[in-house]
This record gives C-alpha cells, structure tokens and sequence, in this order.
C-alpha cells in the first residue's frame, strides 16, 4: 500500500488532463489516470500517516484538486499535519473529508491552522475522530478568522459542552457557516445565529436538554431544519418542543422519529400545530402514538392551513389516498391501526389548504 500511494502521489505532482479517480482497493496503475485531477476518493483504505506524507508531497504542487476524500484511512495527527501544510496555499480545493481517521486534539490544531490561513475551503467533514473540547476551542478560534467556510461537520466526537461553548461563542459572529452538530456527545448551549440546518441525531438528549434546545430557538429567526430523531426524550420532549413550534416562525422541518413519544406527546405536538404558521415537514415515524396520537393528528390536520404534503409509509389501507395537501408528515410505524387511520383519512377530506 505504501508504494502504491507513492506512485499515486507522483502521478498527481505531474497531472494535467484526468478530472476524477476513485479508488477503494488498489493504487497500482493509477498514476496514468491522473493528469487534471478534480476529484480524488481513496476513502476506506489503508493509507496511514505515512501514506498522507506521500500525497502531501504530491498536493504541494498540485494546482487543480478541489475535492479531497480520505474518510477511513487512520492518518491521524502526524498524517494530518503534512496533508494541511500542503493544502494551506491551495487555490482550488474546497472540500476536505478527514471523517474516521483518529485524529486528536493536536491534529485539531493543524487544521485550525488550514481554516486560518486556505482561501478557497468551503466543506470540511472530520466526524467521528478523536477530538475534545481543546480540539473545538481550536476550530473556534480559527473560525473567527475564516471567511470562507460553509460546512463543518463534527459529528460523533468528544468535544461536549466545554468545546461547544468555545464553537458557539465564534459561530454568534459567524455570517456563513450552516453548521451540523450532528452525534456530538454534548449537552446543549446557545448557538449560531446564522444556523440554516441543526442535525443533534443520536445524541442522548434528555428532556432537560430539549428544553433548553426549545428555549433557545423561540426567537430564532434562522434556523429551518431541525433534526433530533433517536434521542428518546419521550412525551416530555415532545411537550417542551410544541412550545417551540407555538412560539418560533422560522422552522419549516422538524424531523423527531425513534424518540419514545406516546399519545400525550402526540397530543403536545398536535395542539401546537394548529397555532403553528411555518411548519411544512414533521416526521414522527417510528413513535408510538398509536390510534389516539392519530386522532389529535387529524384535529390538527382539520384546522392547520399550512402543512401541505403528507409522507406516511404506514401500511394501512386508507392511509394511502391522504397525501394530497401535507408537505410531510411522516407517521409510519406508530402502531396506527385502521380506527386511526380513519380519522387522519376524514381530516384530511375537510382539509382545504391550497
């Protein structure tokens, strides 16, 4: 593996014509097909730090890489810090994938390093590493002198609430950044005024933590997309969250699925959809509402005038025919049976939004 990716690393010092390569098993032979690389995939491999020196070498030179992805490849922080002392003067990359490599708070600081000082980045994954709050104060710090990057995915890290106090603080000021939280093990904190999309999936997120999720986004006028499925903060949740939807008029995707809530839930999120104005996309598929959280659905589907399409892959029969003026409500696996699947079928034929 290490003589293949030497070969691959010289074939790149000198490319001038070919615009994708992607490899997952082998790098014999490939130095004849990359002459104007755009694009290059070698995720899944065994490239290490010593591997990552080899195409640092190569990137140093290399004048037409704008998408780099080495997602499980175990370079860690020495294979890090080569692979951004060659990109740190690129012109044209602007997507670096480094998810699953093991880099820790040290590698954190060679790519705070590349976010202070690369002008053309714009997407940066590093999910599912190694990094602590030391690692985020790092990326904090760099952001507030980036101007450039768009996404930061930092999921499945360690970085808790200490580091995202540290991201938090920087991304207030921060005018670009959509910025994904998602399965970062973390309680919850202010954040980024200028968030579009909020993925905290997968994060045992208790009803406490909901809550001051819920408090926080009242007035937020930012953020559309909020994704909290498989948390199982159960109907408590689901209460604090109404009195989200009741007061924000922002939020258009609420995606809630795996998360414990029964009929009272149900009825919480119900309510709060009569008053609510902006929601277009709710998913609340693997709950178990059951026929009465259905029937509190169908009262709030009867009086809503803004929910357009509905997304249901409950196996009912006459669930089928009521998609007609929902955007997504997606109920499926929530033990509706035909009693509930009647009454979301009725409210949905004295549903006239247009």
């Amino acid at each position: 593996m290490d003589e293949g990716i030497k070969s691959l690393a010289d074939a790149l010092m000198h490319n001038e014509v070919t615009t994708f390569l992607s490899s997952s098993t082998s790098f014999q032979h490939t130095w004849s097909l990359t002459q104007t690389l755009t694009t290059l995939e070698l995720g899944d491999n065994h490239i290490r730090s010593q591997g990552a020196q080899h195409l640092a070498n190569a990137l140093i030179k290399n004048e037409t890489l704008i998408n780099l992805n080495l997602y499980d490849n175990h370079i860690e922080d020495e294979g890090t810090e080569c692979l951004t002392n060659a990109l740190i003067n690129s012109k044209k990359l602007t997507t670096l994938i480094l998810d699953l490599n093991r880099i820790h708070n040290k590698g954190a600081q060679y790519l705070a390093n590349l976010l202070i000082r690369n002008t053309s980045l714009t997407t940066l994954h590093i999910k599912h590493n190694s990094f602590g709050s030391n690692a985020a104060q790092y990326l904090a710090n760099a952001l507030a002198k980036n101007k450039t990057l768009i996404t930061l995915k930092l999921g499945k890290n360690y970085i808790k609430v200490d580091g995202v106090k540290y991201l938090v603080n920087e991304l207030k000021n921060n005018k670009v950044i959509p910025f994904h939280l998602h399965q970062i093990h973390t309680n919850l904190c202010p954040f980024s005024q200028t968030l579009t999309t909020l993925d905290l999936s997968f994060n045992h997120i208790d009803p406490d933590g909901v809550e001051n999720l819920a408090n926080e986004l009242k007035n937020n006028e930012v953020l559309i997309t909020l994704e909290l499925g498989c948390n199982f903060f159960g109907d408590q949740g689901a209460y604090h969250l109404a009195n989200l939807l009741i007061y924000n008029r922002k939020l258009t995707t609420l995606l809630l699925e795996n998360n414990h809530i029964g009929p009272q839930g149900a009825q919480h999120l119900a309510d709060a959809l009569i008053k609510n104005e902006t929601l277009t996309s709710l998913d609340l598929s693997e709950n178990n509402i059951g026929d009465k959280g259905a029937e509190y659905f169908a009262n709030a589907l009867t009086n809503n005038k803004v929910i357009i399409v509905l997304l249901s892959s409950t196996t009912y029969q006459h669930t089928t025919y009521i998609a007609q003026t929902l955007t997504a409500l997606n109920l499926a696996k929530n033990k509706i049976g035909q009693k509930g699947a009647q009454f979301l079928a009725n409210a949905i034929t004295n549903n006239n939004v247009t």
